[in-house]
């Protein structure tokens, strides 16, 4: 399932290519314009959305999760989560166009915080989560839940107190 954004784009590209191919030459030149604007505006909004996606750092031990990001201007975000103060843990995907990203959400009363496959200190939070989590399943019983089918939310709940 494509994302509402991408149908979008999808369909505005077909809505231009048949102006393109039934019109005069303004009309084309219209579309061409149109079209190419249309497209570059919608990889500009995916790289705004992605500021930061993959310079993430988790770190945890048994009492607090650590996360701190690192912007391209070198400025910083860092937050920090008690397990105790864990309300609730859905995991997602988010559709980045051509790829999936899993993620989780995080809910306490401070507030919300998600984290990514992309960040490190990924792999080793989620083998020991169920560890600081108990009754959080291990990845094996929920990642194909959330991975398939490509491009669709897939939102589960793994946690919840």
């Amino acid at each position: 399932m494509l994302s509402k954004r991408t149908l979008y784009l999808l369909l505005t590209l077909l809505l231009l290519f048949v102006i393109y191919w039934t019109g005069t030459a303004v009309w084309k030149s219209v579309a061409t314009v149109c079209g190419v604007m249309l497209v570059v505006g919608y990889v500009v909004g995916l790289l705004r959305r992605r500021k930061g996606a993959g310079s993430g750092v988790i770190r945890f031990d048994q009492t607090e999760m650590r996360v701190t990001v690192t912007y391209e201007d070198g400025s910083t975000w860092q937050k920090t989560l008690r397990w105790q103060e864990v309300n609730a843990v859905v995991a997602y995907k988010r559709d980045l166009f051509t790829v999936d990203e899993i993620c989780l959400a995080f809910s306490s009363p401070a507030g919300r915080l998600e984290i990514s496959e992309q960040m490190d200190g990924w792999s080793p939070l989620i083998a020991i989560l169920p560890t600081y989590l108990p009754g959080l399943p291990v990845a094996d019983q929920w990642w194909k839940k959330v991975a398939q089918p490509p491009f669709a939310t897939n939102a589960t709940t793994l946690f919840s107190r």
